[in-house]
C-alpha cells in the first residue's frame, strides 16, 4: 500500500464498466470510460487486514461523467485492475466528472475448469480454517475454501476444479451465507 496519491487527475486510463444482470447473475459490459489513477488514502494504519478478495482500503476513482456509472458496477482495466463501485458522486453537479468510492477485487490469479467447456483465468482467495464437528463440537475439521467474485466466475458448481497458489482444488459445495453479491465462497478439497 506504499502508492503516493495521485496529484493530478488526468483521465488517461481507459476503464470497462461491467454490470451483473440476471439469474444466474452474469456479467454485462455497459462499455468503455475514462478514468484517472487511483487515490489510496494517505494513512492506512487504522485499516485491518483484507480478509479474502477485497482490499480493506478504501479507493478513489474520477472517471468521466456517464449516466451508467453507478453504485453495484464494476471497473475494469486492460492492465488487470477490477474495482467494486460503492459509491458516486459528481462533486461540482456539472455533469463532467465523478468521483467513485472504490473497494478493488485482489487475489490469487487462478484457473478454473468448469465440468463442461474451457478453462478460463480469475482471482482467488484461498482461506483455511476450521469447523467444529460432532453433536458437542467435540472435535475440530480443517477445511478450505475460495472466495470468488461473481462477475468472474459465476456460481461454481460441485466437481469444478481451481487451481491456486499452486495446487488444484475440487468444489464440494458452496458455503452457506457467503454470498454478498460481490463475493461468494466455496468450500474445496
Amino acid at each position: 500500500m506504499g502508492a503516493a496519491p495521485v496529484k493530478a487527475w488526468r483521465l488517461n486510463t481507459r476503464a470497462e464498466l461491467y454490470a451483473l444482470e440476471g439469474e444466474p447473475p452474469a456479467p454485462v459490459a455497459l462499455g468503455p470510460l475514462w478514468c484517472s489513477g487511483a487515490i489510496v488514502p494517505e494513512t492506512t494504519a487504522d485499516i485491518a487486514p483484507a480478509q479474502g478478495l477485497r482490499s480493506a482500503v478504501p479507493v478513489t476513482i474520477r472517471a468521466r461523467w456517464s449516466p451508467l456509472l453507478r453504485a453495484g458496477r464494476y471497473l475494469s482495466t486492460a492492465a488487470g485492475d477490477l474495482w467494486h463501485i460503492d459509491s458516486v458522486r459528481d462533486p461540482d453537479g456539472r455533469h463532467t466528472d465523478m468521483l467513485c468510492t472504490t473497494t478493488a477485487l485482489d487475489g490469487d490469479l487462478a484457473t478454473i475448469t468448469p465440468t463442461t467447456g474451457s478453462a478460463y483465468p480469475v482471482r482467488a482467495a484461498l482461506i483455511r480454517d476450521s469447523a467444529s464437528i460432532g453433536t458437542y463440537a467435540g472435535g475440530q475439521e480443517l477445511r478450505t475454501r475460495i472466495e470468488l467474485a461473481l462477475i468472474e466466475a459465476p456460481r461454481l458448481v460441485p466437481g469444478e476444479r481451481i487451481a491456486v497458489a499452486g495446487h488444484i482444488w475440487t468444489v464440494v459445495e458452496s458455503v452457506d451465507g457467503s454470498t454478498d453479491g460481490v463475493v461468494y465462497q466455496v468450500w474445496v478439497r
